[in-house]
């Protein structure tokens, strides 16, 4: 929390000199898990290893966004150990600088978090958005450059270091005890992800190839994640997805849900089969503010 109580004196700061305005954000997550063989927690984490946070953003006089979001514990072994998720400073479809989401893939089966300089602009002559991140998060973390073209269909790629290392990165594999630890991952990365709504229904595919693994562990991963969700309305939905580990030969196939309860509050079930076995049942009452 000390450098969330950091990052508030600099908003301060800054609001005395501009005159921002701030805005904040509250994602919490309580999540009891019941795992294959018998194990629970109860943890501010779901099951897929996404955190609980607040976030605060400061809009500058000069169309600049200063943004800080902090997590609410730090998973087990987390190679990140900050406990930031983000802190950057942006010039919203221009350029962001600091910690944030790298723009790589569709953001389910490898979602990372990493100090980068991106750029925002469109490819020449087509006009196709175009985001490319210049990344160093310090050694045994992600360096490197990593880039997606796209909107709702992306193609990425990245080079570099210890790529693809972090809690969230191929979570539906694992548990959220066990993310790729630091000095871990991969040189190389390509994804490709799409999105379609039709009616009710949001479907969506995402393949991600990793390869040259920083060690012997660090076997190439040909990853993808096909899924559905039914939207009837902004209170409640329903998804199924499948994924599937080409290499390894693993599958998971996932059901979850959202459903409104009250101003603010969600429940989030989510069940997870393994190969054809039951994994994992995650319960979440979620608050959104």
């Amino acid at each position: 929390m000390r450098r969330l109580g950091l990052a508030l004196l600099v908003v301060c700061a800054l609001c005395r000199a501009q005159s921002p305005q701030v805005s904040a954000q509250l994602d919490a997550a309580l999540t009891y898990r019941s795992a294959s063989g018998g194990g629970t927690t109860l943890r501010t984490y779901d099951a897929l290893s996404r955190p609980s946070t607040v976030r605060l953003a400061a809009a500058l006089e000069t169309g600049w966004i200063l943004v800080v979001r902090e997590r609410f514990e730090k998973l087990p072994r987390d190679p990140d150990t900050e406990a930031m998720q983000e802190y950057y400073l942006e010039d919203p479809g221009l350029w962001r600088l600091g910690k944030q989401h790298l723009p790589f893939a569709g953001g389910f089966l490898c979602p990372m978090y990493a100090k980068a300089a991106t750029g925002y602009f469109p490819l020449p002559v087509v006009g196709i958005p175009v985001q490319a991140a210049l990344v160093d998060d310090g050694g045994g973390r992600p360096q490197g450059v990593v880039a997606r073209i796209g909107r709702a269909l992306g193609l990425s790629g990245s080079v570099g270091r210890h790529l693809a290392v972090g809690s969230q990165t191929l979570a539906i594999f694992r548990t959220p005890e066990d993310p790729l630890p630091r000095g871990r991952g991969y040189k190389a990365g390509l994804a490709l992800d799409a999105t379609r709504k039709s009616g009710l229904w949001r479907v969506g595919i995402e393949h991600v190839r990793l390869w040259n693994g920083e060690t012997p562990k660090d076997r190439t991963v040909d990853a993808t994640d096909v899924w559905a969700r039914l939207e009837p309305s902004r209170y409640r939905s329903l998804l199924i997805g499948y994924s599937r580990d080409w290499n390894s030969g693993t599958e998971v196939l996932r059901l979850a849900g959202s459903f409104w309860v009250v101003r603010n509050v969600w429940f989030e079930p989510l069940v997870r089969y393994r190969d054809g076995r039951f994994q994992d049942l995650g319960l979440t009452l979620r608050v959104r503010l």
